[in-house]
C-alpha cells in the first residue's frame, strides 16, 4: 500500500513538470524575435550605382589624400557622394558619413556620432579607367546609422 503511494506521487510530479515545461514552451515559441535589418546590405547596389556615375568617379579619383578631410577641394567630394547616397536612401530617420582613402588604408569615422545604434560600414574600391595612365586606386567608405 505504501509502494502505491509513491508511485502515484511520483507520476504526479512528472506530469505537473511535464506540463510546466509544455506551458513554458509554449509561451516562448509563440514570442517574436525583434530582428533588425542589416543596413549594409541596403548600400551596396547604391554604392554600385555611384562608382557608375562619371561625375562622382572623377571626383573620388581627384580627391587629395595629402590633404585634410574638410579642405575646400576635398569637402564638395564627400558632400557630393552623402547627398547621392542619402537621395537614394531616402530615409530621415538614418545618418551616414562617407570617408575616401588609399584602397589599402583604414578609413575611420572620426569623430564618432552620438548614437547606442549600431553603426554599418560598407566601403568600395575605385580605380582608374583601363584608358588612364595612372593607376590610382581609392577607397570609398560609408558609414550608416540610425538616427536615436
Amino acid at each position: 500500500m505504501v509502494g502505491k503511494k509513491a508511485v502515484v506521487r511520483i507520476i504526479e510530479a512528472v506530469i505537473a513538470i511535464m506540463l510546466v515545461l509544455g506551458a513554458l514552451l509554449m509561451i516562448s515559441s509563440q514570442r517574436e524575435v525583434k530582428k533588425t535589418p542589416d543596413l549594409s546590405e541596403a548600400i551596396w547596389p547604391i554604392l554600385d550605382e555611384m562608382v557608375q556615375n562619371k561625375t562622382i568617379r572623377a571626383g573620388i579619383k581627384e580627391y587629395s589624400l595629402s590633404q585634410e578631410y574638410n579642405s575646400t577641394t576635398n569637402l564638395p567630394v564627400i558632400q557630393k557622394i552623402e547627398n547621392f547616397v542619402k537621395v537614394k536612401i531616402n530615409n530621415p530617420s538614418l545618418n551616414l558619413s562617407a570617408r575616401i582613402c588609399e584602397f589599402n588604408a583604414t578609413c575611420f569615422l572620426e569623430p564618432l556620432p552620438d548614437t547606442d545604434e549600431d553603426i554599418y560600414a560598407v566601403s568600395r574600391i575605385v580605380s582608374s579607367d583601363i584608358k588612364e595612365s595612372i593607376f590610382l586606386p581609392r577607397k570609398v567608405k560609408i558609414f550608416l546609422w540610425r538616427v536615436s
